[in-house]
């Protein structure tokens, strides 16, 4: 076997990490972008059902579903049954996030669809209006 050693070696790099964020609350989606601002972390949203379904069906590869519970022409419940039910997403791991307090049967309702947690979304803005905070409270 024959190794040249006048070859430059290939760099390693980190693969991007994406996630499908689903939902409406544009200052919610502007502090999960600030929180996750890394260049390798890629946020992909969209705003209701139609174009949801049109990104989980197509092909892009995600590393994380995140759904919010109450959406336009559906739930984060039927996007998360519609995810495990396509064999190119049925692995991914769902979150499910709610302005409300979970209740022992929405948690239920959602394991049920397919996620795997349901969170309690928290806002806290300044005075200038900006995100400062976003926390992601799982049920206790």
């Amino acid at each position: 076997m024959l190794i040249r050693i006048d070859e430059p070696a290939i760099p390693y790099q980190r693969p991007d990490f994406r996630l499908l964020y689903v939902g409406s609350d544009q200052q919610w989606l502007a502090a999960l972008r600030q929180v996750l601002r890394k260049p390798e972390i890629h946020i992909v949203s969209c705003p209701d059902r139609g174009s949801a379904i049109l990104f989980l069906k197509g092909d892009a590869r995600y590393h994380l579903l995140l759904f919010e519970l109450e959406l336009r022409g559906t739930t984060g419940l039927e996007l998360a049954s519609l995810a495990r039910s396509l064999p190119h997403r049925e692995h991914l791991p769902i979150l499910i996030v709610a302005g409300e307090e979970i209740t022992d049967q929405l948690e239920e309702l959602a394991r049920r669809a397919g996620a795997n947690e349901c969170l309690t979304k928290t806002e806290t803005y300044p005075s200038q209006q900006r995100p400062s905070s976003v926390v992601f409270a799982p049920r206790l």
